[in-house]
């Protein structure tokens, strides 16, 4: 069970994620927009790969600071990413492997554990959680789409691979059931008439934690 935990003394710093309700926030990896973590503490700043945090100090942010603020201990992410066209180029052995390496890499770079993953043909949902000293959500996807770009085109020919510059994310709150909203995406496959039963499907799995 996750667990929410109020703002600490002094905690006011702009650049942090406020969590509020079930909406998923849509965020860029593009450079620049690293600083957009969700976390507080070692997550930020995040300065790995020429990315910079530079959040812009303005009213809005001064108003986020007079707010209260919750976050989640030791949180799981649950992430959304598409091909760029939602061209379906997903669903290969090739493609699978790749994005298997990938996430692998990220845990040892920049901190963060891959959970379970479904890989649709367009796109991609996976749960991830950060180490204690983890880089910023945005420099982690940005990392792993990065190079799945690179090894979808020099390893398997797809040449006009690319992925959407945005993700989605969404943290899993307390009353949250990593089990039930794992067993919901796990069925997409289904409901998307790929195959009659979620176990059928071969692009599906974990990585660092179920």
């Amino acid at each position: 069970m996750l667990a929410l935990r109020s703002r600490p003394p002094g905690f006011s710093a702009p650049g942090y994620k406020v969590w509020r309700g079930s909406a998923a926030v849509a965020r860029s990896t593009g450079p620049g927009l690293a600083w957009c973590s969700g976390l507080p503490g070692p997550m930020a700043p995040a300065t790995k790969r020429g990315m910079n945090e530079n959040p812009r100090r303005t009213g809005h942010h001064a108003q986020l600071r007079r707010l209260d603020r919750v976050w989640v201990d030791d949180p799981v992410f649950f992430i959304t990413t598409c091909v760029l066209g939602r061209k379906p180029l997903l669903t290969s052995g090739g493609a699978h492997a790749i994005l298997r390496e990938v996430w692998e890499t990220g845990g040892r770079l920049h901190g963060w554990q891959v959970g379970s993953y479904v890989i649709m043909p367009d796109h991609v949902h996976l749960f991830c959680a950060p180490n204690r000293d983890a880089a910023s959500l945005s420099v982690f996807v940005g990392g792993w789409k990065e190079w799945s770009s690179k090894f979808m085109r020099r390893r398997l020919g797809v040449m006009d691979f690319q992925w959407q510059p945005e993700f989605f994310d969404h943290v899993l709150r307390p009353e949250s059931s990593y089990a039930e909203k794992w067993d919901y995406v796990r069925n997409n496959p289904v409901r998307a008439g790929l195959v009659d039963d979620a176990d059928a499907w071969h692009y599906a799995g974990h990585v660092h934690f179920r």
